[in-house]
């Protein structure tokens, strides 16, 4: 526990760094602890380029021909899916590669994640979740779509079950 001497000297040390404070200085620390992108609330990174992504998303959207708010919002997120399964690719690309990564205009090392072990098993479960939210999304575009259209579209038979074997050990079906 903190003696009160600590309480009064951490109060008078807060007091001296607020963080930034500007607009650009928060924008800037916004960016601290990206390390590849995959989980970023932003789905364009700063080193990405903003017109490949519109020109991107525009032929997507225009394949699909949605219609409506809810038809616009998931085709939005197969969109974002779509653009960070491949920002994935990159990195664990890089990795096999044993270069540097690139991100923010920062080479960094991949051991600053972890080792590159750790970090393709991160790629990996990033990926797999990714891929479920985007058939999630396209397969919920496609049936809505296809009420609006007037023809059923069936549900996707595909499942995805986890559970414990007796061992412990995890066993997966889909």
């Amino acid at each position: 526990m903190a003696s009160e001497k600590q309480i009064a000297a951490n109060r008078r040390n807060s007091k001296k760094s607020t963080g930034p404070r500007t607009i650009e200085g928060k924008a800037k620390v916004t960016m601290n602890a990206i390390k590849h992108g995959l989980l970023s609330k932003k789905v364009l990174l700063s080193d990405e380029d903003a017109a490949e992504f519109e020109e991107f998303s525009n032929e997507i959207f225009a394949a699909m021909q949605p219609q409506g708010g809810l038809e616009n919002v998931l085709l939005d997120k197969v969109v974002v899916s779509i653009w960070r399964m491949r920002r994935a690719i990159e990195v664990e690309s890089l990795l096999y590669q044993n270069t540097e990564l690139e991100f923010l205009g920062k080479a960094t090392r991949a051991t600053r994640f972890g080792t590159c072990t750790d970090l393709l098993q991160d790629l990996s479960r990033y990926e797999g979740s990714l891929e479920r939210s985007l058939y999630k999304a396209l397969h919920e575009f496609q049936r809505i779509q296809g009420m609006r259209l007037g023809s059923l579209t069936a549900l996707p038979l595909a499942v995805d079950v986890s559970f414990d074997n007796v061992d412990g050990s995890e066993y997966k079906t889909g």
